[in-house]
């Protein structure tokens, strides 16, 4: 092998670790923004469950139904609270 055939092959490697590595980086942002979205998907129904009641207050109850049809939520009423569970596949 000569060197102007070593000089090629070692520039083709290195044209293919830098695309490896802008891969790679995509990949890791990739999971981290997964990583994110699992979090807030845990966290939504602890946050969601202070403030919709709050939220729904000045409502009739029609429009709470419709709220409620809307994020397929069933709520039962409970001995001195209440208990809603739905699209937020978590028990409230």
């Amino acid at each position: 092998m000569t060197l102007e055939e070593l000089g090629k092959k070692l520039s083709e490697l290195d044209e293919i670790r830098r695309h490896a590595e802008k891969e790679l980086s995509a990949l890791q942002d990739y999971q981290e923004r997964v990583e994110q979205l699992e979090e807030d998907r845990d966290v939504f129904p602890e946050a969601m469950a202070g403030t919709v009641p709050d939220a729904l207050d000045g409502h009739t109850g029609e429009e709470r139904n419709k709220t409620y049809r809307m994020l397929r939520w069933e709520v039962m009423p409970v001995p001195e609270d209440y208990s809603a569970a739905g699209a937020l596949r978590a028990r409230l």
